[in-house]
């Protein structure tokens, strides 16, 4: 069978009304993908580098803020592996996946507090001006999409990491991350992270930043008390070291 021949087939596989990825119920025919993510979802694909470290991250009762959650299937998981002793805040910035990602937790009969911002993730007040001069462009392909640079206003408002934990009352102990590429502005950030803070789950995007501003993102949270715990593909769990004083 040729190569050709064997992707049209594949094209003319039915697609099912949901499928299970970790254990998670994703209801596939209510998500607006098109058909080539649904069958990425059918194979395991969908945020598989994410998927594997977050199960090998996070544990009962950890108090998670994410960041990109987009659809909730990656919501979804977190909220199992935290229990209802934890706590997840999504950050989603476009308000139109709203509906579909209230959907997706329910398919799992799970719940959590979303937000609608474009997040910088740091812990001040005030987003850099270079950043809050950006708007949020929406892949027309696929769900991914990021902050460009423009002088117009965004529907969704930015918001610093730190001000959406101060209105929402969380400190969260796990910082999971993808945000096309806004994870650069750690590496001009002296001090980007709350002393609460024990985990970090970020995707770097080198293809949108450079592979040099990635590198630069790694030494800035080395040099502020982290450590790599493993990766996969361009997602990296980093552990804050412990103090001296509790080695």
């Amino acid at each position: 069978m040729t190569e050709s021949i064997l992707r049209r087939l594949i094209r003319r596989v039915r697609i099912p009304k949901e499928t299970s990825l970790d254990g998670i119920t994703v209801a596939l025919a209510s998500l607006p993908l098109p058909r080539p993510v649904k069958r990425r979802i059918l194979g395991g694909g969908y945020e598989s580098h994410e998927r594997v470290l977050i199960k090998q991250a996070l544990k009962t009762g950890d108090r998670v803020l994410e960041l990109g959650a987009s659809l909730g299937i990656v919501s979804s998981l977190i909220l199992r592996l935290i229990g209802p002793s934890g706590r997840l805040v999504a950050v989603e910035a476009d308000p139109k996946l709203h509906d579909s990602f209230r959907r997706q937790l329910g398919a799992n009969e799970l719940e959590c507090e979303l937000v609608h911002a474009l997040c910088c993730p740091i812990w001040t007040d005030r987003v850099p001006d270079h950043i809050a001069r950006s708007v949020f462009q929406q892949s027309t392909s696929t769900l991914s999409g990021k902050a460009v640079s423009s002088d117009n206003r965004t529907c969704s408002p930015w918001k610093t990491a730190g001000t959406i934990c101060g209105e929402l009352n969380l400190d969260p102990n796990v910082l999971v991350c993808d945000i096309e590429g806004a994870e650069s502005v750690w590496a001009e950030s002296d001090s980007p992270f709350p002393d609460c803070l024990e985990k970090i789950i970020v995707e770097l995007h080198p293809w949108i930043n450079g592979p040099e501003v990635a590198g630069a993102v790694l030494e800035s949270m080395r040099q502020v008390g982290f450590e790599i715990s493993g990766f996969s593909g361009t997602v990296f769990y980093l552990r804050r070291r412990p103090s001296p004083l509790h080695r």
